[in-house]
């Protein structure tokens, strides 16, 4: 849609004033904003969720299958105010679940895009994606169901040598991290197999209200 709108920008009207062959997609800010942030003691302070870090994987994998079109994109903010990795009061600060998602998506950093194909099961509360960087695949595993585990298999191109399942999960979505209790949602290694040798992993569970990121290492 966009390229077929260059046709109706002007023609240049020097050597200096060239004509656009490609337009990319900026954008601004995005993130989770909600009502009661305006009535907040603090202008916009607004508390993060299992809610919010589960959209924010959303968010993050739409924006990394689209890098053709996504130039840059800012989430809106980084401490305090809105979608926040760090909440401050004073000298205290807390990690907001929004923090470990960036943290475990950093991986893909650097990496080619993998085509994700589901051939089976409902699709409907969970997405993936996926990138490759020499022989090493990462894998996310997003389920936005509220109460429902999933069960996954994963048929690879090439022999698993090791493979570990890096994951975010909580019980209720509104739970988060406070001054109180800094890292009550923190995410952890939870599985790591060595010596796999094999095509295909089976049984992979999923839990509801989660964010995996798997590191598949091919042989």
């Amino acid at each position: 849609m966009i390229q077929d709108g260059l046709d109706q920008l002007p023609e240049p009207e020097g050597e200096f004033d060239q004509k656009l062959e490609k337009i990319d997609l900026i954008l601004g800010e995005w993130g989770n904003w909600y009502g009661r942030a305006f009535f907040e003691e603090k202008a916009l302070y607004q508390q993060n969720t299992m809610r919010d870090a589960i959209t924010t994987a959303i968010v993050l994998d739409i924006l990394h299958s689209n890098t053709d079109k996504v130039k840059m994109a800012s989430m809106a903010q980084t401490i305090n105010v809105l979608n926040v990795l760090i909440l401050t009061n004073g000298e205290q600060f807390v990690l907001t679940p929004v923090y470990d998602i960036f943290k475990m998506y950093k991986v893909h950093r650097n990496n080619d895009v993998l085509d994700v194909t589901i051939t089976d099961g409902n699709s409907d509360h969970v997405k993936f994606f996926a990138s490759i960087n020499d022989k090493i695949i990462y894998l996310n595993v997003i389920n936005f169901d509220l109460t429902e585990n999933i069960s996954v298999a994963i048929d690879l191109p090439g022999l698993v040598l090791q493979y570990q399942k890096e994951e975010l999960a909580a019980n209720d979505m509104h739970e988060t991290n406070t001054f109180e209790d800094p890292n009550h949602l923190r995410a952890a290694i939870v599985e790591q197999r060595n010596n796999v040798s094999a095509n295909e992993l089976f049984d992979i569970s999923i839990k509801p209200m989660s964010v995996s990121v798997f590191k598949i290492v091919l042989g």
